[in-house]
């Protein structure tokens, strides 16, 4: 069966492309995966960091204060997180998005 040079192409990219795909997680299955994103309500904010509460659980996120300045983070605010759970109890945010939707990438210095 002669499928063609375009149709090979476009089936061999398939194999070949990796599907980076982020799932929506809970504070409390956090132990199970690594690298997610968090919902929830800031319960404090403090220099660099903040507290997420998402009614499963309570994490601090280690962001950087540009980022939580440009946020505009305050307590009470809904807030989606990128980042890498460290084990420790605590989660290394990569974007914070606040309910505006404006993504906020947040590099580590």
């Amino acid at each position: 069966m002669n499928l063609g040079f375009a149709t090979t192409l476009a089936f061999l990219a398939t194999l070949v492309v990796p599907t980076i795909t982020t799932a929506q997680s809970t504070i409390g299955e956090l132990q199970q995966t690594n690298s997610v994103t968090l919902s929830g309500e800031v319960l404090r904010v403090q220099g660099d960091d903040f507290i997420l509460s998402d009614g499963t659980g309570q994490i601090w996120v280690e962001a950087e204060r540009r980022p939580i300045r440009e946020a505009g983070l305050k307590a009470g605010d809904r807030v989606t997180v990128a980042g890498v759970y460290d084990d420790e109890n605590s989660f290394e945010a990569l974007s914070i998005t606040p309910s505006n939707g404006t993504v906020i990438y947040v590099f580590d210095d």
